[in-house]
């Protein structure tokens, strides 16, 4: 096995399922879950059943436009992908099987143009995100993320002290934990919760007039 870029990620080799996915296996933890984005995959990323690099900078990414919102028909065929996903990896005492859920998707949209994820739901998209990334070489630690549910907030001040807490989870006095903070979506109509800070910290300078700039 080929260990690449801090990720110990490997292919049980001949474990391919019907839907096309392919079983991948935590050489530190033991678990295994299917993985279908191999077949999504719009780009050559250089992975193979060796060894994979999809850690490797490649290009920036593309956000959506602000005012730009997805179709139901977009959305219902992205639900249908994740919960496929979320029901082939997740098993979980006292939640609907798939079509039922996905009944509920549809009659949400059709009603309110979008839908609500549970937290169990949003927990596992957050960390197959992270898994996924193509630009973050510590999503090994993925299956530990955290993940804080503050879709519920409406006010800035709310979104203030949910960052402010997140901050504290993370830097755990130098024993540092990996979170994320899910704030409301965006939504037709609604100002959308948003940070303008390219980063919750940055490095202060000051300047140094002998030589003419500033120091870290």
């Amino acid at each position: 096995m080929d260990v690449r870029n801090g990720c110990p990620m490997r292919t049980v080799e001949g474990c391919r399922f019907g839907n096309g996915a392919i079983l991948l296996q935590n050489d530190e933890t033991g678990i295994e879950f299917r993985d279908t984005l191999n077949k999504k995959a719009v780009t050559n990323i250089g992975c193979d059943h060796k060894e994979c690099y999809a850690s490797v900078v490649s290009g920036q990414s593309n956000p959506r436009p602000n005012d730009e919102h997805r179709s139901p028909e977009v959305i219902l065929e992205q639900a249908r992908d994740f919960f496929k996903d979320f029901y082939e990896n997740v098993q979980l005492d006292g939640i609907v099987d798939y079509e039922s859920r996905m009944q509920q998707v549809n009659s949400a949209v059709q009603t309110s143009g979008t839908y609500q994820l549970t937290y169990e739901e949003m927990k596992y998209g957050a960390r197959v995100a992270w898994r996924n990334s193509a630009r973050c070489i510590a999503r090994m630690f993925w299956p530990k993320l955290e993940v804080f549910d503050y879709r519920h907030v409406t006010t800035t001040e709310e979104m203030a002290d949910a960052l402010i807490r997140h901050v504290e989870f993370g830097l755990n006095n130098g024993n540092i934990r990996v979170g994320i903070t899910v704030f409301p979506q965006r939504m037709p109509g609604r100002n959308n919760f948003r940070m303008w800070n390219s980063q919750f910290f940055n490095y202060a300078g000051y300047e140094m007039p002998e030589i003419g700039r500033a120091h870290v």
